[in-house]
């Protein structure tokens, strides 16, 4: 299950502030695969869901000078937000890789938004704000609906034939954007 990237945003804002929020965050990475210790947040006893991801694409911007900025795109988790089940026997491998599916798709979006940033190109610094946020906000917008639709066709990882259609699908669009798995870069204004 997803949460809102707003609500993600604005708690994300608050833990910003409070001291160790850097060992709240998981940053995506192929090597490292999503376990049922990175659920802190216990799932309410009446939730229909056996666990529920917080995860979403996040930036760094730091101009270098007047003719570049270094970009960062990062999939992240956030452990203290990502809830999972008291109840222990709800806590299967299916339902952990159907949370990692999540995870993953955020991380899809978020080279798809390093490709069209990098592909574009910028007269100066304003004009790539610009550009970036209208390009931030469709990708962000897009992986919401993708979420969506992965867990309304898998119903939430119960139809085991749609989640492994899924699971490989995702697998390989992550591949096919492979290029775009670097998570920091440098985009110089004026150059395509």
């Amino acid at each position: 299950m997803k949460k809102s990237l707003a609500l993600i945003a604005l708690l994300a804002l608050c833990m910003a502030f409070k001291p160790n929020s850097k060992n709240d965050e998981i940053i995506w990475s192929p090597d490292r695969k999503l376990t049922w210790k990175d659920f802190e947040k216990p799932l309410s006893k009446y939730a229909p869901e056996a666990a529920g991801t917080n995860s979403g694409i996040d930036y760094s911007l730091k101009p270098i000078d007047n003719l570049s900025i270094k970009v960062g795109i990062y999939d992240i988790f956030f452990k203290s937000l990502s809830s999972k089940s008291l109840d222990k026997s709800h806590l299967i491998n299916e339902i952990l890789e159907h949370e990692q599916g999540h995870f993953d798709i955020n991380e899809l979006y978020a080279r798809m938004l390093r490709k069209q940033l990098q592909d574009s190109s910028y007269i100066n610094y304003n004009q790539f704000k610009i550009e970036f946020y209208k390009m931030y906000r469709s990708v962000d917008g897009a992986a919401n609906s993708e979420e969506d639709k992965y867990d309304k066709e898998t119903n939430h990882s119960i139809d085991t034939t749609m989640q492994n259609k899924w699971s490989k699908y995702i697998a390989e669009q992550l591949n096919a954007y492979a290029a775009y798995s670097q998570t920091e870069f440098v985009i110089t204004y004026g150059k395509k």
